[in-house]
């Protein structure tokens, strides 16, 4: 079997700009990593700080569109005989959201990985 593993986060859809506005809520002073080490916020951020942001972001899913054509990614792997395994770091109660999310913007796949 063929199987793909997509992540969702700069993939099917442009997380940047939300989670940069998301940061700067905390602190206006954070630098946002750009092509910079995940260690960007050390000194402007907690790391609980850090992943509340995420978890914000990832809790608004609904309000943002996916990339152009993030669905004809997915209906050309699977046209193509992959199982689509979507992959992401997201807590599993974000899950329900996310799951919402693909459906409404006809991102297919088999599988959906969060964290537990």
């Amino acid at each position: 079997m063929k199987i793909a593993v997509v992540d969702i986060d700069q993939i099917l859809w442009p997380m940047a700009e939300p989670w940069q506005k998301e940061i700067h809520k905390i602190n206006p002073l954070c630098p946002f990593p750009g092509d910079s080490t995940w260690d960007f916020y050390k000194g402007y951020l907690t790391e609980e700080e850090l992943n509340l942001s995420v978890k914000n972001v990832h809790s608004n899913q609904h309000m943002y569109t996916p990339f152009n054509k993030a669905d004809l990614l997915t209906k050309t792997l699977r046209d193509h005989g992959f199982y689509i395994k979507i992959a992401s770091h997201r807590d599993s109660d974000t899950r329900l959201s996310t799951e919402f999310w693909l459906l409404d913007n006809n991102i297919y796949y088999d599988e959906l990985y969060t964290v537990d």
